[in-house]
């Protein structure tokens, strides 16, 4: 067996713009209550293949403050981290196109890292 995560982390800008009429958390269905120790951390429940995955957004931590979280949309928190602006200032598109859409397969495109920005 592949050694895998059951984690998805998005890297997301440190305020997110609402799309439409509905925001991020309300789109995603199943939150995770906060923990004691990070009150505004929420993260997601879902399932892609029968395989549990757990969905968790980070976010850039500017200046010398404290924040573990950071509230980047309305109902929506992400782990402030240091450094991780490098992985969002520094994307590319890929197109994935084996997701299947009400049965039929379609196109996703979506913007994850370049191989550079992991490079230190």
């Amino acid at each position: 067996m592949p050694i895998k995560t059951e984690d998805i982390d998005i890297v997301v800008p440190e305020k997110v713009q609402i799309s439409g009429d509905k925001t991020i958390d309300a789109v995603l269905s199943k939150p995770i209550p906060s923990s004691p120790e990070s009150p505004l951390l929420t993260a997601y429940e879902g399932e892609i293949d029968g395989i549990e995955l757990l969905l968790e957004f980070l976010t850039h931590q500017r200046g010398s403050r404290e924040d573990v979280a950071l509230t980047v949309q309305r109902g929506l928190s992400a782990q402030a981290l240091r450094y991780t602006n490098i992985l969002h200032d520094n994307r590319m598109a890929i197109t994935i196109n084996d997701f299947l859409i009400n049965g039929e397969l379609a196109d996703i495109n979506v913007k994850v890292p370049t191989p550079a920005a992991f490079v230190g």
